[in-house]
C-alpha cells in the first residue's frame, strides 16, 4: 500500500528539536557568561543609579588596572551571545517553517485518509481474491485427485468384476458341462435299463411292430405301463385250429392288442376285463 501521509518534514522536525535544544542550552550558559562579566565590570547600573554616580563608576572601570581586558572579555561574550542567539533564531525560523509545512499537510489528511482508507479496501478484496482462487485451485486439485482415484479404483473394480464374471462363466460352464454329462450319463443309464427291461419283456425284440414311442403313447392314453407281451402273430401260433392267442389272453386283464395292416396301419384296443372262455374277447 502507498505511504498515506508524507512523514518527511516530521521527520526532520524530530531531528531539529535535539540540536535546538543543545543550542539553547548554549545560549543560556553563553548569556550567564556574559551577565557575570558585566557585574564584574560593574557595567550593569545599580537600581536608582543618579548621573553622578554611574559617572564615578564608569570613571572607576577606566582607572582600574585589568579592567579594560575584563571589558573586553564582555565584548566578546556579548558578541558570542549575538551571534549564538542569531544562529538559534535561524533555527527556529526553520523549525517553524518545518512546523508549518506539518500543519498545512495535516489539512489535507482527511482526503488522504479517505484516500488511503480505498485504496487498503481493494487491497484486502485483491488480496480476498487471489486467496479464493488459490483456494479453488486447491480444490480443483483435491477433486481431480479424488476423480483420478475414483476412475482407477473403477477400472481396478472393472477388471476385477470382469475377471469374476469370466471365473463365474467358467465356472458355470464347467458345472454346465458336468451337469450335462451327469445328465447324458443317467440318461444313457436309463435308457440301457430301460432296453435290458423291455428286453426281458420282448419288446425290443418286436420294434418292427411298435416302437417306444407307441409304447409312450399307448401307456399314456390308457395310464398303464406296457410290462410285457403275450402274443405275437408274426412270432407265436396263429392258425386256425392250433392258434395258442386264447391260452396267451386267458385269465388275464388289462390288455392292449396293436394291429398292423399290409399298409402299415397300426391300429387296436385296450381291454381291461379279465379274460375267461376260450374263443371270447370280454370287456367291461
Amino acid at each position: 500500500m502507498k505511504t498515506i501521509i508524507n512523514t518527511e518534514n516530521i521527520q526532520t522536525f524530530i531531528q531539529q528539536i535535539p540540536t535546538l535544544t543543545n543550542n539553547l542550552q548554549n545560549i543560556s550558559q553563553t548569556m550567564k557568561g556574559f551577565v557575570d562579566c558585566l557585574k564584574q565590570n560593574k557595567l550593569t547600573p545599580t537600581t536608582q543609579e543618579t548621573y553622578q554616580e554611574e559617572y564615578e563608576r564608569k570613571e572607576g572601570i577606566l582607572k582600574k588596572e585589568g579592567e579594560l581586558d575584563k571589558l573586553e572579555m564582555t565584548m566578546k561574550k556579548r558578541d558570542e551571545v549575538t551571534n549564538k542567539s542569531k544562529e538559534t533564531i535561524g533555527m527556529l525560523k526553520e523549525i517553524i517553517s518545518t512546523i508549518e509545512k506539518i500543519t498545512k499537510e495535516g489539512e489535507h489528511n482527511e482526503e488522504t485518509l479517505k484516500k488511503a482508507h480505498n485504496e487498503l479496501i481493494d487491497e484486502i478484496i485483491e488480496a480476498r481474491r487471489k486467496e479464493m482462487e488459490e483456494k479453488i485451485k486447491e480444490k480443483k486439485k483435491e477433486i481431480k485427485e479424488i476423480k483420478d482415484d475414483f476412475e482407477r479404483r473403477k477400472e481396478e473394480f472393472d477388471k476385477n468384476r470382469k475377471e469374476d464374471e469370466n471365473e463365474k462363466n467358467e465356472r458355470l460352464e464347467k458345472e454346465y458341462e458336468n451337469e450335462e454329462k451327469m445328465i447324458k450319463e443317467k440318461y444313457e443309464r436309463k435308457m440301457k435299463e430301460f432296453e435290458e427291461k423291455w428286453e426281458k419283456v420282448g419288446f425290443l425284440k418286436y420294434k418292427g411292430a411298435i416302437d417306444r414311442e407307441e409304447i409312450k403313447q399307448l401307456e399314456q392314453w390308457t395310464n398303464k405301463k406296457c410290462s410285457e407281451v403275450i402274443f405275437d402273430s408274426d412270432k407265436d401260433n396263429w392258425s386256425q385250429n392250433t392258434s395258442v392267442f386264447d391260452d396267451r389272453v386267458k385269465g388275464k386283464n388289462n390288455l392292449m392288442f396293436v394291429i398292423e395292416d399290409t399298409n402299415n396301419n397300426k391300429f387296436g384296443g385296450y381291454v381291461n376285463a379279465k379274460q375267461g372262455d376260450k374263443g371270447r374277447i370280454c370287456a367291461k
